[in-house]
């Protein structure tokens, strides 16, 4: 109990007998004045924790800007930290006022405001990936910040209401409660009077001192929150990794400049802070600038620039960057009392950007010369964007088609039934590449279907998101070259067709190993095989006796690129156990593929064994026959059908002493007598006119010179 409650009892003791009511009715007054210092007590601890909200959120925003302008991570923790302080805040709000339905209905509000407000800067980092934010979107989060530092405002000022209801109230009873105990009893009066008026001056004294104590402690406390603030703001504003400095005023005073933004400049801080920034400079080379800075001041818009040019002296070399500008209001209380400035060297990215964009004309240029068609299919819809001329070519439809959809440059796709349609959105779908070769495409040229054939490549294009976002169609004209394929094809085809009918036996062997490509009934015939025994076959696999002598002459050809006779060549083979033997007349000619690359030898055999038989039988009989002429003593002589003497006639030349160039032909007459050699060669012809034996008689020079008379 207070000193104030114990005095007041001790009046009432001594009163109490004069009125019992008197004294239950001050009783209840000095209640409802302490009421009142608790509710006066109590409405000062919200208003401090609303302020606290508001400074958390107010940090928050600075730190939000900081980081959507500079994505420094330093800024996103600060903004981070700022938004774990003001839930702590709201907690104890909402536990003080919560037996007001009002201000428990606005701090609802605050909170929703508050998660509005951080879901939007969330959309913002969002934003922020794809593209730089637009000024009007943080107009938008402006708005939700200034609904907010409203609605605590109000909050505020409800505060400020009760306490000064409380205020009246505890004023109303002090001066009704006398006037109430004066009607009851003058003497009651006095004491309670007494006992009133000290009460009542210490209450007020004791409310006075709390209050001023309580806001002392508030401004101080505010002080403090506000140093913090600055203090953080200028530790961020330092450690930043991008150019900012703060200009207060219309005169645009460097207040804050850090490192960086010094050294941008090419000045130190104790040159220019608070100083005006444009001290030095020419008025008619910056008015353009201070007229922008100007309308941020004047409309709290921020004033954007990217990819300034900047020529900036370094070593005395004069160098241009490029910078990204931005210049946002300052505020304080709510008024804007400056320009917050950052700068972010862009120089790297522009150049590279250029080089790239430089790159992309340089591939630009080489697809329009590529002799193959390229184009690009964007989207579902297949909308064709940069083609070349050769692809426009092919289409067939002139450059009107860049831009339309792919179904609607060449309807024929679908009129036909053609699957390409089908194969590009399976492209798209799965994301992997679509290749075929000499594939047949009819394209519609001039009202007119033509029928060609194309190497196609479907490749598909991923964005940042590794998703398909379009096709690029690389298109070769091969239509010649399949039709000249199947032309060789033909070709072939009949080749093949004339070596299996040729009479002659005719093999084809390729590469190291001597395959049998093409083999013909008369071939394997001579080795009594079937050409399915040999087809596809190393040939020495099936006639490895032959390899030793074949062997060397296929690869001499296959080197050399010459062809090689073989006349009357015996071969001797043994093929399941069974010798076969012959003799063969083989050409082998070098066997080339369409490039004229010698890829193996074809063989053709001509089966000579007959032949070859009957002409060593001849040889046989002739030697017989050479060796009765030596029998008879050299005087038997052979002469063709119309007389002459073929070959040499060892027993004629014994006899005469003829050479063979004398005796050849008709020279043999010249050694008869003059006198019997045209008998002679008349008796001959008549004899072989009539087919009848021819003997006659008449005289013959030996070799000794002397004439003598022969019976033939």
């Amino acid at each position: 109990m207070t000193v104030q409650k114990k005095n007041l009892v001790i009046a009432f003791v001594a009163a109490i007998s004069l009125v019992i009511l008197l004294s239950i009715f001050s009783y209840s007054r000095i209640h409802a004045f302490i009421e009142s210092a608790e509710s006066l007590n109590h409405t000062t601890q919200v208003t401090l924790e609303l302020e606290k909200i508001r400074g958390s959120l107010r940090d928050a925003e600075t730190a939000k800007r900081g980081y959507l302008l500079t994505h420094d991570d330093l800024f996103l923790q600060a903004f981070t930290n700022s938004l774990q302080q003001y839930p702590s805040h709201i907690a104890i709000v909402k536990e003080l006022t919560s037996e007001n339905p009002e201000q428990q209905k606005s701090l609802v509000l605050v909170e929703r405001l508050a998660h509005n407000r951080d879901d939007y800067f969330k959309k913002m980092l969002e934003v922020d990936k794809s593209r730089p934010v637009a000024p009007e979107e943080y107009l938008t989060g402006q708005a939700i910040m200034d609904s907010l530092v409203a609605e605590i405002t109000r909050m505020e000022i409800r505060e400020t209401i009760l306490l000064e209801k409380h205020s009246n109230e505890l004023l109303r009873q002090s001066l009704y409660a006398p006037l109430l105990l004066l009607a009851l009893s003058i003497i009651a009066l006095a004491v309670l009077v007494f006992s009133y008026l000290k009460l009542n001056k210490s209450l007020i004294q004791e409310h006075k001192i709390k209050a001023e104590g309580l806001m002392e402690a508030y401004e101080l406390e505010l002080a403090k929150e506000k140093e913090r603030s600055e203090n953080r703001f200028r530790d961020m504003v330092e450690q930043a990794p991008v150019a900012i400095c703060l200009l207060r005023g219309k005169d645009f005073v460097v207040e804050i400049a850090n490192d960086k933004q010094l050294q941008s400049w090419g000045t130190t801080r104790e040159k220019l802070l608070n100083q005006p920034i444009f001290r030095d400079v020419p008025e008619d080379e910056i008015k353009w600038l201070v007229d922008k800075l100007n309308g941020v001041l004047e409309t709290g818009e921020p004033y954007i620039e990217t990819e300034l040019p900047s020529k900036q002296s370094l070593d005395g070399i004069e160098k241009t960057k490029y910078l990204n500008f931005i210049c946002e209001p300052f505020y304080e209380d709510q008024v804007i009392v400056g320009i917050l400035a950052i700068s972010t060297d862009v120089t790297e990215q522009v150049l590279d950007r250029k080089r790239v964009e430089e790159s992309e004309s340089k591939f630009k240029s080489l697809i329009d010369a590529a002799p193959i068609g390229i184009g690009v299919f964007r989207g579902r819809e297949l909308i064709i964007e940069n083609p070349n001329q050769e692809f426009i070519d092919i289409v067939g439809k002139g450059s009107s088609i860049v831009g339309k959809r792919l179904t609607e440059a060449m309807p024929e796709l679908i009129e036909e039934g053609q699957p390409y349609l089908k194969i590009l959105d399976d492209v798209f779908t799965s994301g992997k590449m679509y290749q075929s070769f000499g594939a047949p495409v009819s394209i519609l040229k001039d009202g007119v279907m033509l029928a060609g054939f194309y190497d196609i490549n479907y490749v598909p294009l991923f964005n940042a998101e590794n998703q398909v976002y379009a096709i690029l169609d690389i298109a070769t004209d091969v239509t010649q070259r399949i039709i000249d394929t199947k032309k060789i094809q033909e070709s072939e085809q009949r080749f093949q067709n004339l070596v299996r009918d040729a009479s002659v036996g005719i093999v084809v062997l390729t590469g190291e190993e001597m395959k049998v490509e093409i083999v013909n009934q008369g071939y394997s015939r001579l080795f009594n095989l079937d050409p399915a025994d040999l087809l596809n076959q190393n040939l020495f696999d099936i006639l490895p006796d032959a390899e030793a002598y074949y062997r060397p002459i296929l690869n001499g050809v296959m080197q050399s690129g010459l062809p090689v006779y073989l006349n009357d060549s015996p071969y001797s083979v043994v093929i399941k156990e069974k010798l076969i033997e012959g003799y063969l007349n083989v050409i082998y000619q070098p066997y080339r593929n369409i490039s004229g690359d010698i890829i193996g030898v074809m063989a053709i055999l001509t089966d000579v064994t007959q032949q070859v038989l009957a002409i060593k039988k001849g040889e046989e009989s002739e030697q017989r026959f050479q060796a009765a002429i030596e029998a008879v003593q050299g005087i038997l002589w052979t002469n063709n059908s119309i007389g002459e003497m073929e070959g040499e006639q060892i027993g004629w030349s014994s006899l005469t002493g003829q050479t063979y160039e004398e005796y050849r032909g008709f020279g043999w007459a010249n050694a008869l007598h003059p006198d019997d050699k045209k008998p002679t060669v008349g008796a001959w012809n008549l004899a072989v006119k009539n087919r009848s034996v021819f003997e006659f008689e008449h005289r013959l020079k030996t070799k000794d010179g002397n004439f003598r008379h022969f019976s033939i």
